[in-house]
């Protein structure tokens, strides 16, 4: 299957194959924030980003991008759960986002989509 087919990452996920996944946030990234600004990040290539919902929840603006379905229903899930109006899971290829969010993120996170590609 294709990498540049999201059906070849939403059957990543759905058999737990995602060794890039660590299930926890990353400290070098939450502490390079300054939490007292609210920010708007994008995070491409999110995954199941723990990230997007501890910065979601200091305040910040979390757009997460993912390519698969089934991290952005996870995400979708937490929002609910969690109440995080300000976590916005996204799903759609990285190449064709709405031209709205050229120049509109204060701050874009990416783990290891683009060595993915």
């Amino acid at each position: 299957m294709d990498i540049s087919n999201p059906e070849f990452w939403q059957d990543r996920y759905s058999t737990n194959n995602t060794p890039w996944d660590t299930k926890t946030t990353t400290p070098a990234i939450i502490n390079a924030l300054n939490h007292s600004n609210k920010h708007k990040i994008g995070i491409i290539g999110c995954g199941y980003s723990q990230d997007s919902v501890f910065l979601a929840q200091k305040g910040h603006f979390v757009y997460a991008i993912d390519f698969a379905a089934k991290p952005i229903e996870y995400l979708n899930d937490v929002k609910s759960k969690e109440g995080l109006d300000n976590l916005f899971p996204i799903q759609e290829d990285i190449f064709n986002l709405n031209k709205k969010y050229s120049s509109f993120f204060d701050i874009v996170i990416e783990y290891t989509c683009f060595c993915a590609i």
